[in-house]
């Protein structure tokens, strides 16, 4: 679950809208803190064999789909997901990724 201006956001719900998306093949949603107790909704994406990467439609898509509390404010495509043994997604560590990509910048 992610806080965003104190409305709770199910990260399995945006999964859900965004792996309709015709390019998307797995989709993962984490909050990333912002440092006021909130959090940012960041989506990391697979997209499917031969689709092109365009962030531009991914987010237009989310805005046509999704509330405005629930949109990913930040799309970074991937090759693939981190997943344990049993093939479930490992948010910690995108979460994580995420964070120490903010510090950087």
């Amino acid at each position: 679950m992610i806080i965003v201006k104190g409305l709770k956001v199910f990260s399995a719900q945006v999964e859900q809208v965004l792996i309709t998306h015709p390019d998307v093949a797995e989709a993962a949603i984490v909050g990333v803190p912002e440092g006021n107790g909130e959090e940012r909704i960041k989506a990391y994406l697979v997209l499917r064999d031969g689709a092109a990467p365009d962030k531009a439609a991914l987010m237009h898509f989310c805005r046509e789909h999704l509330d405005t509390y629930k949109r990913p404010r930040d799309i970074e495509i991937v090759p693939a997901l981190p997943k344990n043994a049993l093939q479930k997604v490992l948010k910690r560590v995108l979460r994580q990724q995420a964070i120490e990509k903010r510090q950087i910048s």
